[in-house]
């Protein structure tokens, strides 16, 4: 992803990286049904993801700080290194814990993955697992950004804080959360109740975000992370539903799921990006934001940005990353109900004179 020159280098450097992120996730969900007890597998894999939430934290405002002397490219080198060193230490220093019985085949594991997925206790439970997880990843992880500049109105600084203690809540909620089913479960509660309430939660807290944007901003925020955590609860549930043999293939066929439904989420938050008459630019604009507008940062073909009208007529700039300027279209919100907002090109910019 670092040393990419064009779109084709990032779209496999970022597969890459999904595949083997992916693959650290499951493989240590994994693990801990073979060495801790099933009541435990809520807290532990909540300690695995707040290590994510770390990582998420590290992206926010640490990030923001690094590229004052480096550059992106010298940042996702410096990943590079660390994760390499991570891989070392996993491969080094964790003890292998092996099970009675010897490696299942290739045919067995298949059979398994069938089991899994024609399971009616796998369908109950993924659904709303996956409605909750998918809109948590798109939003925390793409959509947050753009919300709080565009429609809360705050300023880069202000952003990257308000992300940074979303991570940090984040991280906090996997661990306090999973704590605290592994203590329920001791009496009585089942983590997929707990997980049930907390996501109704988290619905309740996205309500009053959308119905009083801008509104008690870092507080809000702090509980959409906190209550979004509560969805992956259900891996550890549903994986008590099942054989320990299958818990690595239960954990898979969720996430395989969930990631689907989140890839879906992120793409389904963009603009239609439909080419303007008489010009190579796209139009990036669709009823979603405030004032009708949806932001994307780079367009491929176009790479136009928006000047965009809010509620209060206030010119916000969406899809500027750094060094970025408004140009190519511009976006005016509806003035009615059921009004598509229109996009008219403003042109290209120039630097301004000093």
């Amino acid at each position: 992803f670092s040393t990419a020159q064009g779109i084709a280098g990032l779209a496999l450097g970022r597969a890459l990286i999904g595949l083997g992120g992916s693959s650290c996730l499951m493989a240590a969900f994994k693990a801990f049904t073979l060495w801790f007890p099933r009541e435990q597998w809520p807290r532990v894999n909540g300690f695995q993801l707040a290590a994510g939430g770390l990582g998420a934290m590290a992206a926010t405002a640490p990030v923001q700080a690094a590229l004052s002397v480096t550059d992106w490219r010298g940042i996702f080198l410096l990943l590079t290194v660390l994760a390499a060193l991570a891989a070392l230490a996993v491969f080094w220093v964790v003890p292998e814990c092996r099970r009675p019985g010897g490696a299942s085949t290739a045919r067995d594991q298949l059979k398994g993955v069938a089991q899994v997925f024609t399971s009616p206790v796998f369908w109950r439970v993924t659904p709303l697992a996956t409605a909750s997880q998918a809109t948590f990843m798109s939003i925390q992880s793409l959509w947050a950004g753009p919300w709080l500049r565009d429609t809360a109105g705050l300023d880069r600084s202000g952003v990257a804080a308000v992300l940074m203690w979303l991570a940090a809540a984040m991280a906090l909620g996997y661990i306090a959360l999973g704590t605290l089913t592994e203590r329920l479960s001791r009496a009585g509660v089942t983590p997929m109740a707990t997980s049930v309430a907390g996501m109704s939660g988290f619905i309740l807290v996205q309500g009053v975000i959308v119905a009083f944007p801008g509104l008690w901003n870092l507080p809000l925020w702090l509980l959409f992370g906190f209550t979004g955590t509560t969805g992956v609860i259900a891996y550890a549930g549903l994986s008590q539903s099942f054989p320990v043999d299958l818990a690595g293939r239960v954990n898979t066929a969720l996430n395989l799921v969930v990631f689907v439904a989140a890839f879906a989420a992120q793409w389904g938050h963009r603009c239609s990006d439909r080419p303007l008459a008489g010009g190579g630019e796209r139009r990036l604009c669709g009823p979603g934001l405030p004032g009708g507008v949806r932001p994307d940062d780079r367009v491929p073909g176009g790479g136009a940005g928006l000047v965009c009208r809010g509620r209060r007529g206030a010119e916000n700039r969406i899809g500027m990353g750094a060094g970025q300027r408004d140009h190519g279209c511009s976006a005016r919100g509806p003035t009615g109900p059921g009004q598509r907002p229109r996009c008219v090109r403003v042109g290209p910019w120039r630097p301004a004179r000093p």
